[in-house]
């Protein structure tokens, strides 16, 4: 503030007016104070538009009481249209001031003065005196306009009332009034400083009251205030005095059985102006008024002629004024009888006639003007009567209650009414129509168009809820809505309103920490109460973030194919972009694809083949979303673990391959699924489609591919009788991998024969046969000549002692025959050779 430009230039227009006073350059001053003005809105324009180019200036002190009011200022200079009006005075030459009082300025643009002649403006700035500087800044203030007054005049009274000024050290307004604009003037009343000043102004006169009000600042230490010379605009009101009412009137309004000779006899509030009496009845009969003068408070109409007898007449005071001019307050006065009837009538119908919007519910009653014969009373409907009518009789069997089943919707209906009372007196007209008429209501409809199907909201976030609904009789306007919504057990309230536009959407902000389906109810009702309800598809709303799992490969699952379907399954639908964009893996594998379940809670993610024997992990971050709007996040990122084996991912081979027939024409052999692939995973039935088979003639040789069989069983018809094969058996697949050969199977083909026909059966016993009749047939060739007749024999010549044969020909024989054998023999038949124990031999069957 001590930098602004307007200081040096104060400074600068004393000194010369120093020069020009021709003081002495002893004579400077002690104390300068500064200040800008700006127009309203802060307003810098020069000329005359702006009134702070108009403005002066008062200087007083709020610290002490003993300082002088200062007015006017020492140098002022226009605003330029950059910078402000600026004021400066001396203060030091007239004030006995000390370090630390406060100086207060109050500056105004009134009327009249410096060639002004808008509306009178003020604003007010506080600064503190110090010590040192010759020059001292006190900041800017910006004219306001003096308040507008506000009147409200009534029967004796008028409010006054303003817009407080948001000015500094405004302690009071002084309120002034006058009978005319041009005064006089006199002092009404001091209003405190407040949001809402106001004073009321009663005990007044008819006729016109003035005015205007100054501004109260706070001058110094002994409560002592300062007024504004100018004043706010006058503003001024007339007073008519209060108006005349109407205290009774007899007959009274409503009454019946009221006498056909009966007076009519009102009486006002005040003393009237008896000529400016004007009235009506219907039916029209000649009316004599008389006043109670002179206090002209009470007028009396007579009349000649009788009343009708059953008749309703309705009086009207159109006008009549007091002796200040002032009309009956809500005039015209209406009010009505009945006059005698010695015959029954209706006095009221519920409908009444004419009614419109009628609820269908709504029962029908008939008051009678006096007990009725209950079993001489029908009433007649049009176009029909309602459905099960009940009639019901109280007060006296005055009055005839109808329940019913519910009238029909939108028909007009016309009910007749007869019968008499319990002296035979019949049904007349009366004050009311008979018969009456009356609407039934059109229930309003209601439809709901948002939300839609398939919606999911999260909790806390806002639901747009869209509605069209109409009515034949109630206006949109009028028409009541409620929302609630409801998870199947408990109904809770959204909110109930009136809005005027159909169709309306209304925004909800759904419940934070709820997680169900909803239900959004609507219920719209008419002027009638009766209504209409439709209700939305459910509404998920959702407040739980969502979770993952890997489900393929298992977590931290190893020798795992480098082929492996990466399988992620979350716990709800998921927002599919921002799901795969968090998933990755460390070390990184590029190329990642994704394919996802029908309700997109389950992701297969493919990728190139993987590192072998590599550990991986799975990371899904943060940033991955549910399905829902705007949806939830994970709440902390999943990481889990596998490592890879050392290839890729195949079914396992068939086990137990076992060959079941053999024939010279096929050979057939079964084996035992796999259920597992070969990184031990489970291989479902489902996840095979069928088996390759190979064959070769030796385990070494080449194997040829015999075609793909989806059971578990093979027949090979393709074979040559005798010739021996070997079988392998390879797994596929649904996704067309096939498994490693399994163990090989090894089968002959028979020689002939049927089916299962083992010739070795009857090829061994022929081949011994056939041994044995060449060994016989071999003997028959080597047998001796016959021995000649036997001589008597000699007795033995003992031989010497050393050359005795003995002992070397029983071990020649023993090794002829073979140590330890049964000896044979030849038949002497035949010459087969045969067993010495043998009975007969067994080939011819000659003695032995």
């Amino acid at each position: 503030m001590a930098n602004r430009p307007y200081l040096a230039i104060a400074l600068a227009v004393w000194m010369t007016w120093v020069a020009f006073a021709g003081l002495s350059a002893s004579a400077l001053p002690n104390k300068i104070v500064a200040g800008g003005v700006f127009g309203p809105g802060n307003d810098m324009t020069p000329g005359p538009a702006n009134p702070a180019n108009a403005a002066g200036v008062t200087f007083f002190s709020v610290s002490q009481s003993a300082h002088a009011t200062l007015w006017g200022d020492d140098s002022f200079a226009q605003a330029t249209g950059s910078e402000p009006a600026i004021f400066a005075k001396d203060v030091g030459a007239t004030w006995n001031w000390a370090d630390g009082d406060q100086v207060f300025v109050v500056v105004e643009t009134t009327r009249g003065n410096n060639s002004w002649s808008g509306v009178n403006y003020t604003t007010a700035i506080e600064g503190t005196l110090r010590t040192g500087a010759s020059v001292q800044d006190l900041g800017n203030g910006v004219l306001a306009a003096l308040p507008t007054l506000s009147l409200t005049a009534g029967g004796d009274y008028v409010d006054v009332r303003w817009t407080a000024l948001t000015v500094a050290n405004v302690t009071s307004y002084h309120v002034w009034t006058a009978p005319t604009r041009a005064g006089p003037w006199s002092s009404l009343a001091t209003v405190n400083q407040g949001p809402t000043p106001a004073h009321n102004d009663t005990g007044l006169s008819t006729g016109q009251h003035c005015y205007t009000l100054g501004v109260n600042y706070r001058r110094d230490l002994t409560s002592g205030v300062y007024e504004t010379r100018g004043r706010s605009e006058v503003v001024c009101a007339t007073i008519t005095g209060v108006p005349p009412t109407v205290v009774n009137t007899n007959p009274a309004s409503g009454a019946s059985n009221v006498a056909v000779n009966s007076p009519i006899v009102v009486t006002f509030s005040e003393p009237m102006n008896t000529a400016t009496l004007a009235w009506s009845i219907n039916p029209t009969i000649t009316l004599v008024p008389t006043w109670n003068a002179p206090a002209n408070t009470v007028v009396t109409f007579t009349h000649v002629a009788d009343f009708t007898q059953c008749t309703v007449y309705t009086m009207t005071i159109t006008t009549a004024r007091d002796l200040d001019g002032n009309n009956i307050a809500g005039a015209p006065y209406v009010w009505s009888f009945t006059t005698f009837c010695p015959s029954p009538y209706v006095v009221s119908t519920s409908p009444v006639d004419g009614a419109t919007a009628v609820p269908r519910s709504s029962p029908i009653v008939i008051t009678f003007s006096e007990a009725m014969n209950t079993a001489t009373v029908v009433l007649t409907y049009a176009p029909a009567a309602p459905p099960s009518p009940v009639e019901t009789w109280s007060g006296g069997n005055t009055v005839l209650t109808v329940t019913h089943g519910g009238l029909t919707a939108g028909t007009a209906y016309t009910v007749t009414v007869a019968g008499q009372d319990t002296t035979g007196n019949p049904l007349v007209a009366g004050p009311v129509p008979n018969p009456f008429d009356f609407t039934t209501n059109t229930p309003p409809t209601a439809v709901l168009s948002a939300p839609g199907v398939n919606v999911c909201r999260t909790g806390g976030a806002s639901l747009d809820i869209t509605w069209t609904m109409s009515d034949l009789e109630t206006p949109t306007g009028s028409l009541r809505v409620w929302l609630n919504y409801t998870d199947g057990v408990t109904t809770s309230s959204i909110t109930s309103l009136q809005t005027p536009n159909s169709p309306e959407t209304y925004s909800w902000s759904t419940p934070n920490g709820l997680d169900a389906d909803v239900t959004i109810l609507l219920e719209v009702r008419d002027s009638a109460w009766e209504s209409a309800q439709d209700t939305s598809a459910p509404v998920r709303i959702d407040s739980t973030p969502p979770t993952v799992l890997l489900t393929s490969p298992a977590p931290g699952s190893s020798n795992v194919a480098t082929d492996v379907t990466i399988v992620l399954t979350f716990a709800e639908a998921m927002d599919t972009a921002s799901a795969q964009a968090a998933i990755s893996f460390t070390p990184a594998v590029a190329g990642l694809t994704f394919s996802w379940s029908a309700g997109n809670d389950v992701v297969t993610v493919g990728h190139p083949a993987l590192q072998i024997s590599t550990p991986y992990t799975v990371n899904v971050g943060t940033g991955a979303r549910d399905a829902c709007t705007p949806g939830l996040t994970l709440a902390t990122q999943y990481t889990t673990t596998f490592t890879t084996g050392t290839g890729a991912r195949a079914p396992n081979p068939p086990t137990g391959l076992v060959a079941t027939t053999q024939t010279a024409t096929s050979i057939s052999f079964s084996w035992t699924a796999p259920t597992t692939y070969n990184d031990l995973t489970p291989l479902p039935a489902s996840e095979i489609s069928g088996y390759r088979v190979h064959r070769a003639t030796s385990q070494t040789g080449t194997r040829t591919d015999l075609g793909v069989v989806p059971t578990t069983s093979y027949t090979d018809t393709n074979v040559q009788a005798g010739q021996t094969y070997f079988y392998w058996v390879k797994t596929i697949d649904i996704t067309d991998v096939e498994s490693d050969y399994s163990a090989p199977v090894q089968a002959t083909a028979g020689t002939g024969g049927g089916p299962g026909f083992n010739w070795l059966v009857i090829l061994i016993p022929l081949i011994v046969i056939l041994l044995l009749v060449g060994a016989f047939l071999l003997m028959r060739k080597r047998r001796p000549a016959a021995a000649p007749p036997k001589a008597a024999r000699a007795p033995p010549v003992a031989a010497p002692e050393e050359t005795k044969p003995s002992e070397p020909m029983e071990e020649a024989t023993a090794e002829e025959t073979g140590a330890g054998e049964e000896k044979f023999i030849p038949c002497p038949n035949c010459g087969t050779m045969v067993k010495p124990t043998d009975a007969e031999c067994f080939v011819c069957g000659a003695k032995l």
